[in-house]
């Protein structure tokens, strides 16, 4: 089991940007983090509902680890968001994806 038997045919391109410099191209499936996300079976939205609406979810291969991520310029569908609170998910021992949250930056993708 891995990521892209998973997720591989909703997941689009996106290119992260580490703060070291470099990029890559990556397939992630990234998505709106709206109220329907982070409310549990009670509708009370959980912690993570304080969240800004322009935030969004995003879930990627263990190739790029959640140490990497972090803090890293991510940008896709012609705007830049900054990786926040990665962390892997594992199947056992091995990665099996990565999930952060994504806060827009204001920039669009490709600047600075």
């Amino acid at each position: 089991m891995n990521f892209y038997a998973l997720f591989g045919g909703a997941a689009g391109h996106a290119v992260l940007r580490p703060a070291a410099g470099g990029a890559m191209r990556v397939r992630a499936l990234i998505r709106p983090l709206g109220p329907t996300a982070r409310t549990g079976r009670s509708g009370i939205p959980s912690p993570a509902g304080r969240l800004d609406e322009s935030c969004r979810l995003y879930l990627g291969g263990p190739e790029y680890s959640a140490a990497r991520l972090e803090g890293a310029a991510v940008d896709f569908d012609g705007k830049r968001y900054r990786a926040e609170r990665a962390e892997n998910v594992y199947f056992g021992r091995a990665i099996l994806y990565v999930r952060a949250v994504l806060r827009p930056t204001g920039e669009e993708e490709g600047i600075g």
